[in-house]
């Protein structure tokens, strides 16, 4: 009888994590896995999961375009881990009717970093780990929040896309952490997350900095130099970030955070001084 409730109860926990076969289909869950120490269990993931470095070499079954749900299958996985905001709708919905152990993260505030965090170490039986991580990662946000919260602010524009000019603002995850650092959207008003705005509108609102992501097709759509009369322009103040860091719901998200606090720190202290010209462009990447 003891043996019997005993493999009952076997059966209702989650695989063993030194057996558990992972499918992390975005590369912020691939990073998150590895930050628990179960990177080594991940058997498919998509493109652009590229860090840690052992992560490129995990088997690709997916990209932008959708994931290939047959080499998914012939995979077997335990778990397949899906992110709403970069998977395609009836991809989710493919995978969840094929019968797989599914769990759907869906990041949008800073700090559900820690939420996601702690539900993916339950299911791969990484509880401690993660509750030590999140509570660091907690910490080391609100303190953070904390040092930038009296400081002036700095008005930027942020190119999510140069052509056509795209920024990101409102509820957008990247304008959460420029907010964090004290940093003040000129388009903080728009009906939308991610509007498509005019040359001209920056120029009337004349923002103290440019912040640019880093992917080249981005920084060769648009070329700042050709409009001087922006300020920010003139004096050089253009910021061009890693958008890993940035954009991806990681641990990592706090260097970005950090980065990011540092370079509008340089703006502050420019715009107080006689000359206010930078001599080449802040760069921040990791």
């Amino acid at each position: 009888m003891i043996r019997i409730l005993l493999f009952i109860l076997a059966l209702s926990l989650p695989a063993d994590a030194a057996q558990q076969r992972i499918a992390a289909l975005s590369p912020n869950l691939v990073e998150l896995l590895y930050k628990l120490g179960v990177g080594e269990q991940i058997v498919a993931t998509v493109e652009h999961a590229d860090y840690p470095q052992a992560a490129t070499a995990i088997p690709r079954i997916g990209n932008h375009n959708g994931i290939a749900i047959e080499q998914l299958l012939a995979l077997e996985p335990d778990l397949v881990l899906l992110w709403r905001g970069g998977n395609k709708s009836k991809d989710i919905d493919q995978i969840k009717k094929l019968g797989f152990n599914v769990y759907l993260t869906e990041s949008q505030q800073l700090t559900d970093i820690a939420t996601e965090l702690n539900h993916i170490g339950r299911l791969v039986n990484r509880t401690a780990q993660a509750k030590q991580l999140a509570r660091q990662y907690l910490l080391q946000l609100n303190q953070i929040k904390n040092a930038y919260s009296k400081k002036p602010k700095v008005t930027f524009f942020y190119q999510l896309w140069g052509n056509p000019l795209m920024t990101a603002t409102n509820n957008s995850w990247i304008n959460q952490i420029f907010k964090v650092c004290g940093g003040e959207n000129i388009f903080e008003h728009s009906h939308t997350d991610y509007p498509l705005v005019s040359l001209e509108k920056i120029i009337e609102l004349q923002p103290q900095v440019i912040i640019q992501s880093d992917e080249p097709a981005n920084l060769s759509s648009m070329d700042w130099n050709r409009w001087p009369i922006i300020k920010a322009v003139a004096t050089n103040k253009i910021i061009e970030v890693d958008t890993d860091l940035i954009q991806r719901a990681t641990t990592r998200t706090i260097d970005g955070i950090n980065s990011v606090c540092q370079a509008l720190d340089k703006i502050r202290i420019l715009q107080g001084s006689s000359n206010n010209k930078i001599n080449e462009r802040i760069i921040i990447s990791l």
